[in-house]
């Protein structure tokens, strides 16, 4: 008898999370159709590298935020005013390098580059290392061996 009011639970149970889910979708869906989230995403054109959302340039970062609002406003989508803003503006207006091969080799260079750096110095400090190399050290050895033969044959 327990069995079945716990079967009868459930299925409410589960209608109830898939209200939410679908309530944080919808939540979610509209906020991202919204101007300030694209602001986070782009710098200011001027050239001071702030990113949109928070720059104060009354010369371009006004403007542009007016007309990004206006482009979601005529119900254009994210991508269509990101690629309308780089083609006007470049890749440097996007404040993450875009998706695809040279996008993602831009965050991996800089590790690259370190790497090859790190490798570089290890490799110059053990060729230039202040102890002597293994044919110094057989003619020094072989030369203190001469001398200390040419003196057990002196004192004999």
């Amino acid at each position: 008898m327990e069995q079945e009011g716990v079967k009868r639970k459930l299925p409410s149970f589960a209608l109830g999370v898939k209200q939410l889910g679908f309530f944080l979708f919808v939540i979610a869906f509209f906020s991202a159709l919204s101007p300030d989230t694209l602001y986070k995403k782009l710098f200011c054109p001027c050239g001071c590298r702030m990113i949109l959302a928070e720059c104060s340039c009354a010369d371009t970062a006004a403007p542009l935020k007016q007309q990004i609002a206006q482009w979601f406003a005529e119900g254009k989508s994210e991508d269509e005013i990101v690629k309308l803003l780089v083609a006007q503006y470049g890749n440097t207006i996007l404040a993450t390098p875009p998706k695809g091969f040279f996008g993602s080799f831009s965050y991996v260079f800089p590790f690259f580059l370190l790497i090859l750096g790190v490798l570089a110095v290890l490799r110059f400090l053990s060729t230039h290392s202040g102890s002597p190399s293994s044919e110094e050290e057989s003619e020094v050895e072989t030369a203190m061996e001469d001398g200390l033969i040419e003196e057990i044959k002196k004192r004999l």
